[in-house]
């Protein structure tokens, strides 16, 4: 059994593969719930990306060790986005983009990812 949350990204792709909701795909209402039913073997599979993955076992007290990376989803594997409104001015969002890819050639970013890599 696969787990999933409602009216989620990966759930709907899921779906989109022939999962069926009830027969191979159980959805709840949000991430924490799934983590715990994989770790006491009530589901055996969850699609997450891995930096938020290790994030959340280690917010939920669980310890990464119980479970393992198994493999990538290409087409629901990209980055998360920034949104902006409509009315937020050019330069706040120039300003925005500019200082994330700062961040990111940090070390202080490699730092913070590979604490919650591990």
């Amino acid at each position: 059994m696969v787990g999933g949350v409602f009216n989620d990204i990966k759930a709907s792709h899921l779906q989109k593969m022939g999962f069926k909701t009830g027969k191979n795909l159980e959805l709840v209402r949000n991430d924490e719930l799934n983590v715990k039913k994989l770790y006491h073997g009530h589901i055996d599979l969850m699609p997450f990306d891995e930096f938020s993955f290790s994030h959340l076992i280690k917010k939920s007290g669980l310890e990464m060790g119980q479970a393992e990376k198994l493999f990538k989803i290409p087409e629901i594997s990209n980055e998360l986005f920034l949104a902006a409104s409509l009315k937020t001015p050019d330069s706040v969002v120039a300003d925005l983009k500019q200082a994330l890819s700062k961040f990111k050639a940090s070390r202080r970013y490699k730092e913070i990812k590979a604490l919650y890599s591990k």
